[in-house]
């Protein structure tokens, strides 16, 4: 890396690296019938993610668990999304460890957002939906409802929740 990198910003390219990939080792795992591999690879990087700001991160990690009990837990309750391995109630582990590292990320890649009280809403209501559409197509979910209501659900939703994680004082 260039020498005019700094340590944060390594750190923060690092977890955003890391963060994609535990995406994927989350809804891919679990569409291909590995539910375990997501919090294999969630864990370790939770880890090193709240390294140095254990008590924020886990404040924050703490209020994003729980938006995603209430969301995902909704949207399962409401027979709008079904995760794949039978789970009936709350949202099976691979998928409630990643509203923990959407927090870390708040505080890291993605802390620029902080500052700008629109911004967050705005991106959650755009971005969330689509990791659903692409959950279903690796197969970590099915939609049978349809398509629509949940992607409207979820841009409600994700905008609430990250307007109200990042209105959380680390």
């Amino acid at each position: 890396m260039p020498w005019w990198i700094t340590f944060v910003q390594r750190r923060d390219l690092f977890y955003a690296i890391a963060w994609q990939g535990v995406w994927f080792a989350s809804v891919g795992g679990a569409g291909a019938g590995l539910p375990w591999l997501g919090p294999a690879a969630a864990l370790p990087v939770l880890l090193l993610g709240a390294w140095g700001r254990w008590c924020p991160a886990r404040r924050l990690g703490l209020a994003a668990l729980g938006c995603g009990l209430v969301i995902d837990g909704g949207l399962n309750m409401a027979g709008l999304v079904q995760f794949s391995h039978g789970y009936s109630l709350l949202p099976p582990p691979w998928m409630l460890l990643l509203w923990p590292l959407f927090a870390l990320a708040l505080l890291g890649p993605l802390a620029w957002i902080r500052s700008r009280p629109w911004l967050p809403a705005v991106l959650g209501a755009l971005a969330a939906p689509g990791a659903y559409v692409g959950g279903q197509a690796l197969g970590a979910l099915t939609m049978p409802q349809g398509t629509v209501p949940v992607v409207l659900v979820v841009a409600v939703g994700y905008a609430a929740a990250t307007h109200l994680l990042t209105r959380i004082r680390p």
